[in-house]
C-alpha cells in the first residue's frame, strides 16, 4: 500500500467517523420528513436552530446512504491510485 492510498483510508475513517458523530436529523410534519440539518448525535432532545422546535430523531434512510457513497467514492480512489 502505498503513501496515496494511506491517505485516502485515513480520509474515508475520518468522514465516516464524522458520519457517525455528526448524523442527519429529520422531523415528520403531516405526514412528510424534514431534514433539521446535521447535529451532534447525543444532542438529539436540544432545540433545532432552522426549525425552532425539536431536532427530532436521526433519519436512518440518509445515515445508511452515506457511508455507502463515500465507501464507493474511496474504492474507485484506491483501485486508482494502485501501483
Amino acid at each position: 500500500m502505498n503513501k496515496r492510498q494511506k491517505f485516502i483510508l485515513s480520509a474515508y475513517a475520518a468522514i465516516v467517523t464524522a458520519m457517525v458523530v455528526f448524523p442527519p436529523f429529520a422531523v415528520t410534519y403531516r405526514g412528510a420528513d424534514i431534514g433539521t440539518g446535521y447535529h451532534l448525535i447525543w444532542t438529539g432532545s436540544s432545540k433545532s436552530a432552522t426549525t425552532n422546535g425539536p431536532l427530532g430523531t436521526v433519519d436512518p434512510a440518509k445515515l445508511s446512504a452515506q457511508p455507502v457513497g463515500a465507501t464507493l467514492v474511496a474504492g474507485a480512489l484506491l483501485l486508482a491510485t494502485k501501483d
